[in-house]
């Protein structure tokens, strides 16, 4: 969990969830909406803006932020970006392609997808 100012002065509380590149290392919307619950009872006067990041390979990261609403128990992925971790990865590494939103979606278990791609309870 991250407690940050922004350039105007106001509070916010970022918790992440973080996953490997193991393929049993999965995002769930059980494991956001229990971040987000947690934050919410520590610091109930302060956004929280909930992030996962998952490895992708050694030399990329996404990280996904999400959109909450504890009274239905949705979760909805506001955005995702993938990040270089290396600048120059070593001669000839050929790095796969990047995972779409859907392969991410496809890790969250448990949880059925609306048309609109969130996860709802």
């Amino acid at each position: 969990m991250y407690v940050g100012i922004d350039a105007d002065g106001s509070h916010f509380v970022i918790p992440v969830e973080a996953k490997g590149r193991a393929p049993s290392e999965k995002l769930t919307a059980e494991q956001i909406i229990s971040n987000h619950e947690a934050t919410l009872m520590q610091f109930p006067d302060v956004p929280c803006i909930s992030v996962a990041a998952k490895v992708i390979d050694d030399y990329r990261i996404a990280l996904i932020r999400f959109k909450v609403d504890i009274k239905t128990g949705s979760v909805e992925k506001e955005f995702e970006r993938h990040y270089v971790l290396a600048a120059n990865p070593p001669k000839g590494t050929k790095l796969p392609p990047t995972l779409t939103d859907t392969e991410i979606l496809e890790n969250v278990k448990d949880k059925p997808l609306s048309s609109e791609g969130s996860v709802t309870s």
